[in-house]
């Protein structure tokens, strides 16, 4: 029962690391540069007005 609660927090601690990485490639001005790229010239001339 032990080895189960290690193994648990384990993964608990991998989901945190991995949500924390996302959330900083979220954050990042590359991902927001190569969003408005990918976006289709409707929505940014929708947000213009």
């Amino acid at each position: 029962m032990q080895a189960l609660r290690g193994d648990l927090g384990n993964v608990r601690e991998e989901l945190a690391k991995s949500a924390e990485q996302l959330q900083q490639v979220y954050d990042s001005h590359s991902y927001r540069i190569g969003n408005a790229l990918m976006a289709p010239l409707s929505i940014i001339k929708k947000r213009r007005r």
